[in-house]
């Protein structure tokens, strides 16, 4: 407390408040604008005021509480009474998202090749993001095997109509798209590309989706004419690219990720996601078995510069349609939600 003034008003707290940094951005709460409704009362010696988050499901902001409340203790006492709340500011949008036009951002989530656990990362994410307080669609762009009703647990389900267009299945807080709803489930779907993309198409122009933070698109695995539509109508989309650490699912990532990092069919890819890479028995909890090697994805993320965000474990049930809420792997979503949304809003921050 030595040097600090002895009356206790608003300009005498932000100058306190100055000294607490965003840890992504590097700058202080004050000059970013995320300290809101300042009030101080200096006979309760009381302060209350706003931290404006960059995003709903900002991984930092028990961080950044802790520090404001450090920071003033230090100047002010540990008497003082602080009362902080947080709430997320509108996430910035994307450009190129003319054909969702109450969309903020496109989370696509790709895989090189099939069996890699790709929908089931997709579906949980969706849910990790929802849970931290954001708005969220899941489109199932996967129309040869559109899984995420089956995920969900929502087969049965039909989409609404509204003034014509179609509403998507609500479960789980989620908004949810699928073909997997429109169709007989035992029924194949034989098309060519171009069928398959104008499907693809009605999606965003025939489906009310509403106002979301974020859309969630589940993709067909490998390089195909999916991909190449929707990165030519979502060119500053967000990509998350989802491998094992196994040779041959790690060579087709590497494929996948190049097509997505080619001028043309870019998307802005936010990292990898490493699924199955490890179990542990239940009777050797602190043991960790690794059947697809150790290596593959670090290498992987290497050569494509980029950064594995999350190492997932194989989990009995995580793919059944049960909600990991609860589970071992939970936290585990809820920090790659984290940090999915964080570099988005870093990427907004800096355009």
């Amino acid at each position: 407390m030595a040097g600090s003034p002895s009356v206790l008003d608003t300009e005498a707290v932000r100058v306190t408040l100055s000294r607490v940094r965003e840890p992504d951005l590097g700058k202080d709460l004050v000059t970013l604008g995320m300290i809101e409704a300042l009030e101080v009362d200096d006979q309760a010696r009381s302060v209350r005021f706003l931290i404006r988050l960059t995003t709903p499901s900002c991984p930092l902001k028990d961080r950044m509480e802790a520090d404001c409340r450090a920071a003033l203790a230090e100047d002010w006492g540990p008497d003082l009474q602080v009362d902080i709340r947080m709430e997320a500011r509108t996430l910035g949008r994307a450009q190129g998202m003319d054909w969702l036009p109450e969309v903020r951002n496109l989370v696509m989530v790709a895989s090189g090749k099939g069996g890699v656990g790709k929908t089931t990362v997709a579906v949980n994410l969706a849910r990790a993001l929802a849970a931290s307080g954001a708005s969220v669609g899941l489109l199932d762009a996967d129309l040869y095997g559109p899984n995420v009703p089956i995920l969900l647990g929502a087969e049965d389900r039909q989409p609404g109509l509204k003034e014509g267009r179609m509403t998507p299945v609500e479960v789980e807080g989620l908004r949810m798209m699928s073909v997997g709803l429109l169709i007989d489930p035992a029924r194949p779907l034989i098309w060519r590309g171009p069928m398959a993309s104008n499907t693809l198409k009605q999606f965003f122009s025939e489906v009310d989706w509403g106002e979301l933070d974020y859309l969630v698109m589940d993709l067909p695995p490998g390089t195909g004419d999916v991909q190449l539509t929707l990165t030519k109508l979502f060119p500053e989309a967000f990509g998350l690219l989802v491998t094992t650490p196994q040779a041959m699912a790690v060579a087709d990532a590497l494929k996948a990720g190049r097509m997505f990092q080619t001028e043309g069919t870019k998307l802005h890819l936010l990292g990898l996601v490493e699924n199955m890479a490890w179990f542990s028995p239940e009777d050797q909890p602190e043991q960790r078995y690794h059947p697809f090697g150790k290596e593959g994805t670090h290498a992987l993320a290497e050569r494509l510069g980029l950064e594995c965000l999350a190492s997932l474990p194989m989990v009995e049930g995580s793919s059944q349609g049960t909600s990991v809420a609860g589970t071992p792997i939970a936290q585990a979503y809820l920090d790659l939600a984290g940090e999915v949304s964080r570099r988005i809003a870093m990427h907004h921050r800096s355009t």
